[in-house]
């Protein structure tokens, strides 16, 4: 009876605790693009449509036109975490992760909307169970998994007002709809449960939870072209309030529940500063910077915030014209998310890290151009223990993201 128990209070730990899958941040994540996958330093893009959300301010910058665009990125996992006797993994793909962009200007004014993934975005499957339901519950043998899934689902619009030809300021609203929802089940029936569990002998256990939240916040651009070859933009987004419910507490473990459905808890999408240099070195070779200040802090996440600090990531790439149609980019990022062992989950732990990145952009013609993009985050190995018995896990994490995206000016 104390290890259902102990089972339910774990799984609802992981519901409530769902942290971007695939982030930059302990929450945010900034992968938005297939230009962000090749060169992962867009805070001052001034000549792409996916400015509308690095750099809406850029967008002061552009020639009058309607130019529109999209993204996906296809993510490939590898997280794990071992305990002494043993290794879970979870190396389910996300294979669709979408992006989409609109950008309107005419002479000063311009307008701009996207609809993108903020936070999340994938799903966790360990197939083979967790160290906290085999070790730490004893319930190895009867073949526990655990599935988790969150993603933050983003719409954004704004105004861009070019005050003359060296400064732009912009303003804008977000609205997100987040998801989370957590699964845990045993293949192998149990047997021999006490009174009044004594109904379930001879069933596989099943726990479903789903909680979702809604949010809005202000996003404020500024880009500024002092000399000739010299782009700076910055971006500061708001933190998102989101007041998360439980829409659905259920399987045959519900009757151990610890919370019902329409219980609520806090966990917002903290604030960021992004900041961003780009340079044309030389005619054909362009250079870029950028530094995001993940605002861990200005979230409400019921008290756990008091246990993280302010995270950043700052890196720079370097983008060559060999053709007049066609660039190669590659660049770096290093990433401090602002989490440590105490504030891990081991499931998806925000791991500091070192991200290597690279492609290409074709243009096809005047209007039309393509491009591709690929990522390597290396992670730093670290440790962490089990939810429920405080068991030592070495914790990892590997991933591969391939974005492809194009952008067309309609007129």
């Amino acid at each position: 009876m104390r290890k259902l128990v102990a089972v339910f209070i774990v799984c609802l730990l992981f519901a409530g605790t769902i942290q971007s899958v695939f982030g930059s941040g302990i929450d945010n994540k900034t992968n938005w693009s297939a230009g962000y996958a090749r060169t992962m330093n867009r805070n001052a893009v001034y000549d792409s449509v996916d400015a509308a959300v690095y750099n809406p301010a850029g967008i002061g910058r552009f020639d009058s036109g309607l130019f529109i665009g999209a993204s996906n990125q296809s993510i490939f996992i590898n997280y794990s975490h071992e305990s002494a006797a043993e290794l879970y993994e979870a190396k389910n793909p996300t294979l669709f992760l979408p992006s989409a962009f609109v950008i309107y200007k005419r002479d000063r004014l311009g307008f701009y909307g996207a609809f993108y993934v903020p936070a999340g975005g994938g799903r966790l499957k360990y197939d083979d169970s967790i160290v906290d339901l085999s070790e730490d519950l004893g319930l190895a043998p009867f073949d526990p998994s655990a599935e988790l899934f969150g993603v933050y689902y983003a719409g954004t619009a704004g105004v861009v007002y070019a005050l003359n030809d060296i400064l732009s300021v912009s303003l804008g609203g977000r609205f997100i709809c987040a998801k989370q929802t957590t699964k845990f089940e045993t293949d192998t029936v149990m047997a021999l449960l006490p009174a009044p569990l004594d109904v379930l002998n001879g069933e596989t256990l099943v726990l479903d939870t789903k909680a979702t939240a809604t949010g809005f916040d202000a996003i404020i651009g500024l880009n500024l072209s002092p000399v000739s070859g010299l782009n700076i933009g910055v971006r500061y987004e708001t933190n998102t309030p989101l007041e998360w419910e439980y829409d659905e507490v259920s399987g045959n473990l519900a009757p151990l529940q610890g919370i019902a459905e329409g219980d609520k808890y806090k966990r917002d999408l903290p604030a960021l500063l992004g900041i961003g240099a780009s340079y044309m070195v030389l005619p054909k070779l362009r250079a870029e910077a950028s530094l995001d200040l993940y605002l861990n802090k200005s979230a409400d996440w019921d008290g756990e915030e008091d246990d993280v600090k302010t995270g950043y990531a700052f890196g720079a790439a370097a983008e060559y014209a060999f053709l007049e149609t066609l660039r190669a980019s590659a660049g770096f990022l290093y990433t401090k998310t602002g989490a440590d062992q105490e504030t891990y989950l081991h499931l998806n732990p925000a791991l500091n890290s070192v991200t290597l990145c690279g492609g290409a952009l074709y243009r096809v013609n005047e209007k039309l151009s393509v491009e591709l993009g690929v990522m390597k985050p290396f992670y730093s190995e670290d440790e962490g223990v089990s939810i429920i018995g405080s068991s030592p896990v070495d914790i990892d994490k590997s991933l591969w993201i391939i974005a492809v995206g194009a952008q067309y000016k309609i007129f």
